[in-house]
């Protein structure tokens, strides 16, 4: 939540929508497989502006 500004709509998108770091996989799906690591890896890159 706090990296999308305590919006939970947004936040909610963010969790449902396919994402190119993930190989078109939601993070949701992410979270279903147990991969939490590359799901927090992703999150701190953006909290700090590093989009590789």
């Amino acid at each position: 939540m706090r990296m999308f500004g305590g919006n939970l709509s947004i936040a909610q998108h963010w969790l449902n929508e396919p994402a190119i770091a993930f190989n078109g996989m939601r993070p949701l799906d992410l979270v279903a497989e147990g991969n939490i690591e590359l799901l927090r890896d992703c999150l701190i890159r953006l909290e700090y502006g590093v989009y590789m």
